[in-house]
């Protein structure tokens, strides 16, 4: 229930699965049509198949590399968060031991 809810939200994309259907869609189309270049007789199928295909992953990857940084930040904004509220709770120990005059010692320095 909770992937659905992430899905609804926004805090999963459907980017990537949508990219990764149509990339394999595209390497089908490629391979057939370098296959039958090389069956005709043409040279360029060769050259389809092996630049076609490498074309093909580069322009993708660049694609899926935004969903990733978006991934990535996500991941900093929740480390940053954790570290943050880490903080607070030590400023909020801090105050409440000045309020207590409790004193620092070497330890806790």
């Amino acid at each position: 229930m909770l992937a659905v809810w992430e899905f609804f939200t926004f805090r999963r994309m459907l980017g990537p699965l949508v990219l990764q259907f149509l990339f394999w869609s595209a390497l089908f189309v490629v391979i057939a049509f370098g296959l039958w270049l090389v069956r005709a007789g043409e040279v360029m199928g060769w050259a389809v198949l092996v630049f076609g295909t490498l074309a093909l992953r580069l322009v993708f990857e660049l694609f899926l590399l935004m969903f990733r940084i978006y991934d990535r930040l996500g991941d900093i904004r929740r480390a940053l968060e954790a570290v943050d509220e880490g903080t607070r709770n030590l400023a909020e120990a801090a105050e409440r031991d000045a309020l207590a005059g409790v004193r620092p010692t070497n330890a806790d320095r």
